[in-house]
């Protein structure tokens, strides 16, 4: 039997509403806005807005499924996730 995910997604959906204003108003106001810069590494670009997001979404997981694991675009990976029975996967933007 699947597992009712109902409540899960339900905040996801209300998470990616609460983010969705910030990342169109950066978006819309150019790159200079956004800031971009180049992640540690050479692993690619990131910006202001990228960041903001993460963090956002990051706060609101551990808030609310605290013994939940999260993997993070934006987030260092300390692999803490593998010992744990359930990831979120975040991509911000």
């Amino acid at each position: 039997m699947a597992a009712d995910l109902s409540a899960e997604l339900d905040f996801a959906l209300s998470l990616a509403k609460e983010c969705a204003p910030y990342a169109i108003e950066m978006q819309s106001k150019g790159r200079d806005a956004l800031s971009p810069e180049e992640k540690a590494h050479g692993e690619g670009p990131v910006t202001v807005a990228d960041l903001r997001i993460n963090q956002t979404i990051v706060d609101a997981i551990r808030r609310r499924f605290p013994d939940d694991a999260i993997l993070a675009e934006e987030s260092i990976d300390d692999g803490e996730r593998l010992k744990q029975g359930r990831c979120w996967m975040i991509d911000p933007i």
